[in-house]
């Protein structure tokens, strides 16, 4: 617990030092993230809900999913 808080606090404080006004590169980042949320969602539900539908109990464990979501939500957002 001690370490933890060790870790949070400068943390903290950091966060309050560097980003204490408004930035262009993280508004850049920010704009997109809820509508990033929702594809991502969407793309991890929908297969679990036809999967619960369809009585499948066994589902692929890849690590290599949520990076390509992710990459193809933000090549989506920002090529538009």
């Amino acid at each position: 617990a001690i370490m933890l808080w060790l870790l949070v606090a400068p943390g903290i404080g950091l966060f309050k030092r560097f980003f204490n006004k408004p930035s262009g590169w993280v508004q850049y980042i920010a704009n997109p993230s809820y509508w990033l949320y929702l594809i991502r969602l969407l793309t991890v539900i929908c297969p679990l809900q036809a999967g619960l539908l369809l009585s499948v109990t066994t589902f692929p464990e890849k690590k290599e999913v949520p990076i390509a979501q992710t990459t193809v939500s933000f090549c989506q957002y920002f090529c538009n």
